[in-house]
């Protein structure tokens, strides 16, 4: 639909993750991102929401400033609102956390003083904004910066929480609300319980998978209890599970099982674009064909230990240095990491042939994919693994992990190996270094039969399954 749109919405996207994000879109971001565009340039019937934890309810979204939140160009000020999640916390975080947003200026005095200057900066002419900023960056640390400035140095527009919405209300009576982000960190389950038997809407879920409850040591006890907490309650209250792989699926209806109840699920999978590179150039360091690449946030699951472990045994034999080879790592530090994030910062001080970029932008990101020799994903458990997508839209092959949903990614694409297994990873990346031509077969077989879904297909799909849920 493309015209204008006639009536009340019936159908809401929920973005409340995307309000709350920072920086490229990643992951789930990704998804909830690529959505929104969907909607703004195409779906002028479909209404935009986010969740407000300080009332406990939905919100309707100012459209105009939504494509700024897909452009990573607006940052949303979330000073003295609440945490929606319901989780246990200390008696004195918890009474704080309900105070009015006034005490920011006891509680994080730095914030404020940038946000009170940011709010008299925006209403100068930019003629005249030079003496503000300046006074301004004498607060910044690296935190703020990277709110303020995005990866190339543009700055962001502020925006208040508050001021994020439109006067009236979002008319959710008999309505459909589709769900594309991390649900679990944005609601309170039994609040949103409260809201449907109020309102009568449909909720749709989008599922990337139940990996902290499948595998708790990956994550920190409180978030597995967040995330726990929120699915035992959402099995009673959404109306369909739209799961983005068959293995999700099958793990959703286990879970519901074990809980006493049953769900509805059906499974669309993850597209991908490609971008324009522009005039991002490949970096220095690096040389095109010559390095290996993992896009990943950095975590535990991701298994980058593997990696850097199957990287030194190859230094030591002296492979990536004969043949001017490298490894690349890109993605957002995660949690639990600090050690080997030490080791990284220590191998791209010295000449180990290793590179991590934290916080690589489209642009980079597109130039590294298409200029890399191969990628590898040796994850130990996915919903789906986008990147490995990414990979093969830019006809790049992958080692991959066999675990979880990363089979029925593949297919038979590009080899599949053990996450546990160091020696099959070993002589795998190392052959596909000293030998191109067994990279270049799987590029071939990836050009003949890999079927690219773009975004806007994707969208289509998962709106389509929103409209069609049951009453």
């Amino acid at each position: 639909m493309t015209g204008s749109a006639v009536g009340q919405p019936k159908l809401f996207l929920d973005i409340s993750t995307l309000v709350r994000w920072v920086g490229p879109p990643v992951g789930i971001m990704r998804v909830e991102a690529e959505l929104a565009r969907y909607v703004v340039e195409r779906r002028p019937d479909i209404g935009f929401v986010v969740y407000d934890s300080r009332i406990h309810d939905y919100r309707l979204i100012k459209r105009s400033l939504v494509p700024q939140m897909i452009g990573g160009d607006l940052f949303i000020d979330l000073s003295g609102i609440p945490d929606p999640r319901s989780v246990s916390r200390p008696p004195l975080n918890a009474m704080l956390s309900r105070l009015d947003r006034r005490l920011l200026y006891v509680r994080r005095p730095r914030r404020a003083a940038i946000l009170a200057l940011e709010r008299f900066r925006v209403k100068l002419a930019p003629s005249r904004r030079s003496h503000v900023e300046f006074i301004q960056s004498l607060f910044f640390n690296d935190r703020y910066r990277r709110a303020f400035f995005d990866s190339e140095g543009r700055r962001r527009s502020v925006v208040e929480f508050v001021d994020l919405f439109e006067t009236r209300p979002p008319a959710l009576k008999s309505a459909t609300i589709l769900a594309p982000g991390a649900e679990w960190n944005t609601k309170d389950p039994d609040q949103i319980r409260c809201l449907k038997e109020r309102d009568g809407f449909r909720l749709v879920m989008i599922c990337y998978d139940l990996i902290p409850i499948l595998f708790p040591q990956f994550y920190l006890p409180r978030d597995r209890e967040v995330f726990l907490n929120y699915f035992r309650n959402a099995i009673g209250f959404v109306d369909k599970f739209v799961c983005i792989s068959h293995c999700t699926a099958r793990d959703v209806v286990r879970f519901a099982a074990e809980q006493g109840g049953a769900c509805e699920t059906s499974v669309q999978p993850l597209g991908s674009d490609l971008l324009e590179v522009g005039d991002v150039p490949l970096p220095d360091a690096l040389k095109a064909r010559r390095y290996a690449l993992f896009v990943s946030t950095i975590e535990p699951r991701k298994n980058h230990a593997l990696l850097h472990r199957i990287w030194r045994r190859l230094l030591d034999a002296g492979v990536p240095q004969r043949h001017d080879f490298k490894l690349v790592f890109v993605g957002r530090p995660g949690w639990s990491t600090d050690a080997l994030l030490r080791q990284f910062a220590e191998d791209t001080r010295g000449d180990c042939n290793f590179h991590y970029f934290p916080n690589a932008g489209d642009g980079l990101l597109e130039r590294l994919y298409r200029d890399a020799a191969f990628c590898v994903y040796p994850s130990l458990y996915e919903g789906f693994g986008l990147p490995i997508v990414e990979a093969f839209a830019h006809g790049r092959a992958v080692i991959a992990s066999n675990a979880g949903s990363i089979p029925e990614v593949v297919q038979d694409l590009s080899p599949s190996l053990d996450p546990d297994d160091e020696e099959a990873w070993y002589r795998t990346v190392r052959q596909w270094i000293e030998d191109p031509a067994v990279v270049a077969s799987f590029e071939t077989r990836i050009a003949e039969q890999f079927v690219h879904r773009p975004w806007s297909a994707v969208a289509q799909q998962y709106l389509a399954e929103a409209e069609t849920a049951p009453n």
